[in-house]
Formats: structure tokens, C-alpha cells, sequence
């Protein structure tokens, strides 16, 4: 039912009652109630405009918080894609830091040894204390030797890859 047809509704019962009134009265100029029936109706207008207003601005609030929520669900998607391309690229470059650590982690001899041949970083623990030196692993002899102390046996217990040039 619409707010003019609740108005003609409420409007219609007004006068009804007026017309009871006038009669228990003893009135029967209409006339005499006219006023009173007007401004009865002016103040019936005025409540449903004021009601139709109150349902207007609550309507308008309901609307903006609607499209407060939404901009908040928007907000919160785009926070939870950039959080997922973080972790994706956190864990891609724990893997890089991880490899990395692998490459420059001292290998000890009984895990593996290097190529033939091959200079390295050996760490030296012996008569010369405890420091690391370039050497070589020759495997038909079973042996380590010093690259750079004039290819003089020290024992090796751990080695890894020379690091590249400047």
C-alpha cells in the first residue's frame, strides 16, 4: 500500500469518527468540524511526510553502508592477492637464500668429495692451526694437497668451492 492510499485511508476514518462525534453531539453542521477535520488531515500529511523522510534517510544509510562494506570487501580482496604474491615470493626467495647456503656451506670430506683435480677452499686443521687453504684433492692417491704452499699434504677435514672472481 502506498503512503497516498494510507493517507486517503487514515484521512477517511478521521472523518467517520468526526461524523460520529458530530452526531453523539448533536451537531449537524458539518460545517462546525470542517476546521478541525483540516487540520486533522494537515497534521495526518505532515506525519507521513516526516515518516516517508525518517524511511528516505535510513534507505540512503543503509545504501552508503552497504557501499562501505563492499569497498571493504574490495580493499580486503586486493590486501589478500598481495599477501599470496608476498608468500609466493618470500618462499621463492628463502629457496634462492637456501641454495645459496648450501653452495657456500662446508662440505665435509667424509660427505663428498671434489672433482679431481679441482682447487678448493679446504679448512685446515693441523700443524698450521686452524685456517683455510687452496688445495687439491687427488683421489688415486688419496690424498689432500696444498695449492699454494708449495703442494705440501695437509689433512683436510672439510672444503668447498672457490669463490668467483671480482
Amino acid at each position: 500500500m502506498t503512503h497516498t492510499n494510507q493517507f486517503d485511508e487514515i484521512v477517511a476514518r478521521q472523518n467517520e469518527r468526526m461524523a460520529r462525534l458530530a452526531a453523539a453531539l448533536g451537531l449537524t453542521d458539518s460545517e462546525l468540524l470542517f476546521d478541525d477535520m483540516v487540520a486533522a488531515a494537515d497534521h495526518l500529511r505532515a506525519e507521513l511526510l516526516r515518516v516517508s523522510k525518517l524511511n528516505s534517510e535510513h534507505v540512503t544509510e543503509l545504501l552508503k553502508t552497504e557501499q562501505e562494506r563492499d569497498a571493504r570487501r574490495v580493499q580486503l580482496d586486493n590486501s589478500s592477492r598481495a599477501l599470496i604474491i608476498a608468500a609466493g615470493e618470500i618462499e621463492q626467495v628463502r629457496t634462492e637464500r637456501d641454495a645459496a647456503m648450501e653452495r657456500l656451506r662446508p662440505i665435509p670430506v667424509n660427505e663428498r668429495l671434489p672433482d679431481d683435480n679441482r682447487v678448493v677452499l679446504g679448512y685446515h686443521d693441523g700443524r698450521l692451526g686452524k685456517i683455510w687453504i687452496r688445495a687439491r684433492y687427488f683421489p688415486h692417491a688419496l690424498r689432500w694437497a696444498a695449492a699454494s704452499l708449495g703442494g705440501t699434504v695437509h689433512p683436510v677435514t672439510h672444503w668447498m668451492e672457490l669463490p668467483p672472481p671480482p
